[in-house]
């Protein structure tokens, strides 16, 4: 190869160019491949609990690159008018990746034009216009009203959450508010209402609902009303009185032997020593996958194949690698029939299958 100090201004402009036009060709492959890669579940198979963990470990990419590279492969595979902006230099990597949350059928149009030629912190304000933060930290609960048209899911759910900005027309703090008669005529609109909640909290509140994001992933994707309220729900269970009839029907059926789906707790700390807290599944090739974060508790022999809930019978495994084990059970079209009959749920039922 010719020393690039050979090279005339116009050749090296010339060559420049040329290189980062195959970088960008290059860059749409991966992307594809990065797609068809999640719409496969072949990250699973080969051992991974995630693509993010297969682009990081095996792909070696760094987490920021991986990050935006799946993201990118996601808007991309919904919206394939990215793949041709992205090949040519028209929208950035980063810009996609940023838009990814955001894009929806009524609006991709809309904000893949107004990202076009934008920088990267032009980008980030936009996307910051998008979900509004308010100025004021102090504890406080708000009723608002969502149109039915809007999930509930999307009105406020960020890591380390971002608040939402704040909703038009709403009551006083902790005042249900008074809705106003309908004018004769005018469109009825059905409503969901929703509560929004904002208070601040110190790093030992913020590590330990990172720590229960983790641990619960499996049942509610990291959410944090889930998160949240899957607290509160477990310090009613211990110091309502009114839950107490329950627990001891409960457990009045385990002593009379009765075949429980359940998971005891003694058994939980058995397995979770014996598989050291990590996902313990092995690709045909050995990989372990070892995720540490939303991990299950799953039958070997599943439950309604009469599997018994014993430690023997238990083991730890990711969400992805114990559907992939489901999958392979049941087959793709049962489980993803119970997957989608269970969308709206508040979680799984432990040991999955």
């Amino acid at each position: 190869m010719n020393s690039l100090a050979a090279l005339t201004n116009e050749e090296l402009i010339h060559s420049l160019k040329s290189l980062v036009g195959d970088e960008r060709e290059s860059l749409v492959a991966i992307v594809k491949h990065l797609a068809e890669f999640e719409n496969r579940r072949l990250a699973t198979e080969v051992g991974f609990p995630s693509l993010f963990e297969y682009c990081v470990r095996e792909l070696r990419y760094a987490q920021g690159e991986a990050f935006r590279r799946i993201r990118a492969a996601r808007a991309a595979d919904k919206f394939k008018i990215l793949y041709r902006l992205l090949e040519r230099g028209t929208l950035s990597l980063t810009s996609v990746a940023l838009l990814e949350p955001h894009l929806k059928w009524n609006n991709y149009r809309k904000l893949i034009r107004a990202s076009i030629g934008k920088s990267t912190r032009e980008m980030e304000a936009l996307v910051a216009a998008l979900s509004p933060v308010p100025t004021e930290p102090i504890d406080r609960i708000r009723f608002l009203t969502v149109e039915a048209s809007v999930p509930p899911a999307e009105a406020a759910d960020f890591f380390t959450q971002t608040p939402m900005s704040e909703p038009q027309g709403i009551a006083p703090p902790t005042t249900v508010p008074q809705e106003a008669p309908a004018a004769p005529g005018a469109p009825q609109t059905s409503a969901v209402r929703r509560v929004h909640f904002s208070f601040t909290g110190d790093e030992d509140l913020l590590h330990g609902y990172e720590r229960a994001k983790e641990l619960s992933r499996h049942k509610w994707a990291g959410r944090m009303e889930d998160v949240f309220g899957g607290a509160i729900k477990a310090l009613l269970e211990k110091i309502d009185p009114d839950q107490r009839q329950r627990r001891k029907e409960r457990a009045r059926r385990l002593a009379a032997g009765r075949r429980s789906r359940g998971i005891a707790a003694t058994v939980k700390d058995v397995v979770w020593r014996r598989d050291g807290g990590r996902c313990s599944y092995q690709s045909e090739e050995s990989r372990a996958c070892g995720a540490r974060a939303g991990l299950e508790f799953d039958h070997v022999r599943p439950w309604a194949l009469g599997g018994s809930s014993d430690p023997v019978n238990v083991r730890l495994l990711c969400r992805a690698h114990n559907q992939l084990e489901a999958r392979r059970v049941f087959g793709d079209a049962k489980i993803d029939a119970a997957i989608g009959a269970s969308r709206g749920t508040s979680g799984r039922t432990e040991g999955g299958r």
